[in-house]
């Protein structure tokens, strides 16, 4: 949790209290890889990673 607190710059007592299972989170996950222009990694891109070893 330090890890996040330094990187986002908020009191560890504010990130206690994030729901981390919720829909929010699933949210919030959403809207940072929009942001940083990522998708989901799919069932595809798994295969693609297990068979190119």
């Amino acid at each position: 949790m330090e890890f996040v607190v330094r990187q986002v710059q908020v009191p560890a007592s504010e990130l206690e209290s994030y729901d981390w299972t919720g829909r929010t989170v699933e949210y919030h996950r959403a809207q940072i890889r929009d942001h940083l222009g990522f998708r989901e990694c799919s069932v595809a891109d798994a295969e693609k990673l297990t068979t190119s070893c």
